[in-house]
Formats: structure tokens, C-alpha cells, sequence
């Protein structure tokens, strides 16, 4: 499956805009994501994954992946080879 099936474009756009703001404010911006298949995408906008939680609701639990993404200098996220240190 492709992570662009899995994300909307407003979803898309807010991963790119999102960090970027944050950056600007010297903020660490977080994650949640249900879908395993959409971390190689997060990945590739420097967020990092972190761990994993379950949501205990209903009869089965829902598995959260949990990333961050550290501020970045604007050279580092214009190059998208910025150092990614963990929480």
C-alpha cells in the first residue's frame, strides 16, 4: 500500500507546513500514527520513531506509533539531512 492512499492532501500538507513553523519557534514537533505504512514518509520529513502505544478502547486495542521531529535550522530541513536526537 502507498503511504499517499493512506494520507489526504490536507494531511500532507500539514506534515510540511507543521514542522516548518515549529522550527521557526525552536519547537519539537509529535506524532501519532495508527498506520505503520506511513512512517517511511514521516521518516523522510525528519521525524523520528520513538515508540509504540496501545489505545485500550473498544474490544481490540489500537497501536500507536509515536514519532518526533527535533527543530531544525532552515539549511538542515532544506537539505533534509538534519541530526534527529531522541526524546
Amino acid at each position: 500500500e502507498s503511504h499517499k492512499q493512506s494520507l489526504s492532501k490536507r494531511d500532507r500538507m500539514q506534515i510540511l507546513t507543521t514542522p516548518q513553523q515549529a522550527d521557526l519557534e525552536g519547537r519539537a514537533t509529535y506524532l501519532e500514527s495508527s498506520a505503520a505504512n506511513n512512517l517511511p514518509y514521516y521518516i523522510k520529513y525528519g521525524f523520528e520513531h520513538i515508540t509504540d502505544i496501545e489505545l485500550k478502547r473498544g474490544a481490540e486495542p489500537i497501536k500507536l506509533h509515536i514519532m518526533v521531529r527535533e527543530p531544525q535550522s532552515m539549511a538542515e530541513s532544506s537539505k533534509g539531512t538534519a541530526k534527529i536526537r531522541a526524546v
